[in-house]
């Protein structure tokens, strides 16, 4: 699959790491569509790093963008 052959993974333990899988996805696709009706659909689990107070994390979270 698309996401395989490039190695577009989440970054485990990481804030935002939507952010760089949405940033790798873009620059390795062939073609972008854009649809009109768009729509979000948001899944809160409560082991996520988002609800850690884990320290690891918060650093990690500031290295995602310095890569």
């Amino acid at each position: 699959s698309f996401i395989k052959e490039n190695s577009i993974l989440f970054a485990e333990g990481c804030y935002f790491e939507d952010v760089m899988f949405m940033t790798k996805a873009i620059y390795y696709a062939k073609k972008i569509v854009s649809c009109p009706n768009t729509t979000y659909h948001y899944i809160e689990i409560s082991t996520s790093t988002v609800k850690s107070k884990d320290n690891k994390s918060s650093r990690k979270q500031n290295n995602i963008f310095s890569r």
